[in-house]
Order: structure tokens, then sequence, then C-alpha cells
């Protein structure tokens, strides 16, 4: 069991409170949000206020550096008022523990050294990206989508396909500085609207070499982070677990969202035909706490994988199992998804109101929870692993 000192409590109990203060600010903007298709200024104005995009930067770089654990509680929080802004909020986190856990410090400096608050913009996907070899680095050109938080970022983190010394297919990710990116709008859905996650373009982009991070070297504990020597850092937790519990975290502020409306709404609305409150219904009482148990469900799994993590991290050695954490988000999207649908037969056509927040959280609980890490695809590794098998990496 990994014991909770009371400086880390105090730390989580901090933070805790600063999320708290920004979530009016949230919420009042939760419409706003989803109507223009941007996250207002006002928001990133509170959570750089709070410290809140700095919660998985280093702490040599004036960041919080907090455990794995609570900052996805930190994104549960942000979630349960606004989904956008909880989704590039949580990526610019991880963003910044990608660049901490897998580049030199040059490249670090180069990304905060003149910057407190700096986004990141990260998509390790490679389908449309060419590169070449020239003296002293690469030429990089592609296009990248769903590059969430792209309208708001300084720099942006991108994969590349390489074949490392071993002959061996690789993903590089590249760190390029917004003034060197193009961004095509083409992020036009029903849900999640502001979170910006339009395409990412570079066109024959010269990148140095310590701005180039292999994954196969960061899988086999060989990053060139200045960090991975220091016992007990996060930065030793692989990136793929940290970016896939990351993206689970808003489904499951959703789906809190959810019931927290269906509990305010439910006692006021008549049942038609009935006359009675929704709420003193049989049938939604028990649909309701089948939300619930979905809800908390997803909050588990998600929990348990980052305990682990945690764990691990603060052991001073790196986490192994990461077939199962991609199960365990999995299971955390799929849940969240059937606690907010469930919710939404519990509320009936209500919920399709315009002026009805939930309309919104289901649309975003959707659009969040198809991704395509939560797809049946993603489960083959932890399946054959079961099976006595040896699963191989997402490259």
């Amino acid at each position: 069991m990994n014991q909770i000192t009371a400086s880390t409590a105090q730390r989580r109990a901090d933070l805790m409170a600063r999320v708290d203060s920004v979530l009016p600010i949230l919420q009042k903007n939760a419409a706003r949000t989803d109507a223009e298709g941007i996250i207002p200024e006002e928001n990133f104005a509170a959570l750089k206020d709070a410290g809140l995009g700095r919660i998985l930067r280093p702490r040599r770089f004036g960041g919080i550096e907090t455990d794995l654990k609570t900052s996805l509680e930190v994104q549960v929080r942000l979630a349960m008022a606004c989904g956008s802004t909880s989704w590039v909020t949580g990526l610019g986190n991880v963003s910044s523990f990608g660049v901490a856990a897998l580049f030199p410090l040059e490249a670090q400096e180069e990304v905060w050294g003149d910057n407190d608050h700096c986004q990141i913009a990260l998509v390790s996907a490679k389908a449309e990206a060419t590169k070449q070899e020239v003296p002293g680095g690469w030429r990089v050109s592609g296009r990248w989508r769903y590059g969430s938080g792209s309208a708001y970022a300084q720099w942006v983190a991108v994969g590349v396909p390489h074949t490392d010394e071993n002959g061996e297919p690789d993903t590089v990710l590249v760190l390029v500085p917004i003034s060197e990116v193009v961004i095509e709008k083409s992020w036009e859905v029903s849900g999640m609207r502001g979170t910006a996650s339009d395409t990412i373009v570079l066109k024959d982009i010269f990148v140095p070499p310590h701005r180039q991070a292999s994954m196969n070297a960061a899988y086999a504990g060989k990053s060139a982070s200045p960090y991975m020597a220091e016992h007990g850092t996060i930065y030793r937790t692989p990136f793929l677990p940290v970016f896939s519990l990351c993206i689970a975290a808003s489904p499951v502020g959703l789906a809190k969202a959810a019931l927290a409306v269906a509990a305010e709404t439910a006692p006021k609305r008549k049942l038609p035909f009935f006359g009675i409150p929704q709420s003193e219904s049989e049938t939604n009482q028990v649909m309701i706490a089948n939300a619930a148990i979905a809800a908390d469900s997803a909050e588990m799994h998600m929990l348990r994988s980052a305990t682990e993590a945690d764990a691990a991290a603060a052991a001073g050695m790196r986490m192994t199992n990461d077939q199962r954490v991609a199960a365990d988000t999995i299971a955390a999207a799929r849940y969240s998804n059937e606690a907010v649908r469930t919710v939404v037969r519990v509320m009936m056509s209500s919920t399709f109101a315009n002026s009805n927040p939930l309309q919104r959280i289901w649309r975003d609980c959707e659009i969040a929870s198809s991704h395509f890490w939560f797809s049946e695809i993603m489960l083959a590794g932890y399946g054959k692993t079961i099976f006595g098998g040896e699963a191989s990496l997402v490259k």
C-alpha cells in the first residue's frame, strides 16, 4: 500500500481547494464554450492563477510535479464543470509530463525557460508524417489530426515514423514551436467543441536532435530525461499509461456531472401521467443507482492503475503492467458512457432542452469516450497476456 504522508495529503488538499475556486468560472462559461467552440480566456486566466496547468511540470521549471492520481482527480473535478476545459487542461499537463519524461534538459529549457504558462499540444500518431535527415537534424512534414488544445498552444509535440538502431519500427516525438506550425480548422463536431482538436500541419520544418524523443528508448527506460536517475520521480512512469489515464479522466468527471444534474432536477420534475416527482419512481431510483455504480466503477478502474503507477514511481521502479492499464482506461470510458446514457434515460426528453446542461454533458461524453484509445482493438494486448503471451507495444 502506498502510504500518503502528511505533506502529500496537504498538497492534494491544497490543489483540490484551488480546483474548487475555479469551478464556478468554468461552469458559468460552459455553455458559451460549447456554443462558440472556444474556451474563453477567463477560464485560462483562472487556471493559470490556480497553477492547474503546471501540476505535471518539473519543479525546477516552476511546476508542482504532483503524483499521477492527484492530477487525475483534478481533471475529474474540472470535467464536472466543463468537459472541454478539463480535456485541454489534462492533455496540456500530460504533454508537460511527456516533455519532462522523454526530452533532454536543453529542450525543456527552450519550452519552459521564458514561459511560465506554456500549453503544449501533443499528437503521437504518425500516419501522415515524413522526415528527411539533413545535417544537424531532420526536416519534418506532415498532418496530424485531432491536435487537442492546438488553438491555445505555444509548442506542439507530434509523432514521426523512424527505424531505430536495432532496425525496429519506432515513433519519435518532435517538439516544434507554434510559430513554425500551421493549424487547419477541422474540429467541427457535436461535442467537446472547445477542445480545438484541429489539424496540425508542418511543412519542411527543421528539428534538431535535442527536440527528438524516441518512444522505443522511453519504453526501454533509456530516455534522455534528466530525471530518470532520480529516485521516486513520477517521470519514470511510462508515457503511454499516463496519457491513456489522462484521457479517461474527463469522461469520469462528465459521468459525475450527469449524476449531479439528475440529483438536482429529478425531485423538481413530475413524471408524466403518474403525477409524482421523477425521483420518487422506483424504476428511476434503480436506474440512477445503476448509473452511480457505473460512474464509481469507472473512477475505481482509473484510480487503480494510477495508484499502481504512483507506487512504482515512489519505489524507484518502472511500471510494467502497461496492458492492464489499457484495460482500466477502456473500462473507465465505457462505464462513464454507460452512466451518462442511463441518466439520460431517467431524465427522458427533458435532457435535450437547450437550457439543460445534461444534453451538453451527454454530447461531450459520447465524443470523449469514442477516442481511438478506448477502442476494442486496444484490449488485444491485455487478452494476450491473460493467455500467457507477451503483448507487443503500440508503436
